[in-house]
């Protein structure tokens, strides 16, 4: 079985940094201001809603990056069957 790359990072050693690091207020803040320079420099026009498509999508785009960052060093949780093993013929 080959490990995602979020096992990858969570079996490295530069795990524990990164997570003091996404704990600390100057991250998320740095994070905020990101996400509004980018929204800041997007150019957005009521005539052209294909450019507004894709400004809307680079911006979420860069929105899922950050929750990715803030939370890669989190171990993920274990995946549950959605079936039961066995059938149930007591109806």
């Amino acid at each position: 079985m080959t490990r995602s790359p979020k096992q990858a990072f969570i079996d490295s050693p530069h795990r524990l940094e990164h997570e003091t690091t996404t704990q600390k207020e100057s991250f998320k803040a740095a994070c905020e201001y990101a996400l509004l320079q980018m929204v800041h420099g997007q150019s957005w026009s009521p005539i052209n809603p294909s450019l507004n498509a894709d400004s809307h999508n680079q911006l979420m785009g860069a929105k899922r990056v950050l929750e990715i960052l803030s939370t890669i060093h989190q171990l993920e949780e274990e995946k549950k069957p959605v079936k039961e093993k066995a059938l149930n013929y007591n109806l």
